[in-house]
């Protein structure tokens, strides 16, 4: 009887420490995460962007996550979100409105888990006299979002 209740015991500790390194395995897993193949700002022609036009930002992505989960998209121009959305099944792509604010170089970037991917564009002052665009309501950035590590350490 004794050596019954200890290979009880051995294959209780065994199931537990399985279980153990399963569960600590899927919360330690990243996140599922598909390629973005590309970031467009439709609208913009082989021009520059116009401040107060508005303008659609695009990202391409090769899949969803694999678990049927559609991933969210991040959108930034340089470090400030510009607002999160899921990708549409039909096309692989998120999309985003966006109307410039201000003169100058705009890096949009696309954020999906880790992968990330960014066009830099130059948008111009706008006519004198013309109307902007209102400004969309996009969705919020997750917590914790609003950067990007570029993978340069240049002068912003």
């Amino acid at each position: 009887m004794k050596t019954s209740a200890r290979l009880g015991r051995g294959i209780g500790w065994g199931v537990q420490v399985a279980a153990t390194v399963a569960a600590v395995s899927f919360v330690m897993a990243p996140n599922a995460s598909a390629d973005i193949t590309s970031v467009d700002v439709e609208g913009l022609g082989d021009g520059d962007a116009v401040v107060g036009q508005l303008y659609y930002l695009t990202a391409t992505i090769d899949a969803e996550d694999g678990l049927g989960n559609k991933p969210e998209v991040t959108f930034l121009n340089g470090s400030k979100c510009l607002g999160t959305v899921t990708l549409s099944s039909a096309s692989q792509q998120a999309r985003l409105a966006w109307v410039p604010t201000k003169a100058g170089r705009a890096s949009i970037f696309a954020k999906q888990g880790l992968d990330k991917d960014w066009v830099t564009i130059t948008v111009v002052d706008a006519p004198a006299g013309s109307k902007p665009a209102p400004q969309p309501s996009n969705p919020g950035c997750a917590a914790g979002e609003g950067s990007v590590d570029t993978g340069s350490a240049g002068s912003s």
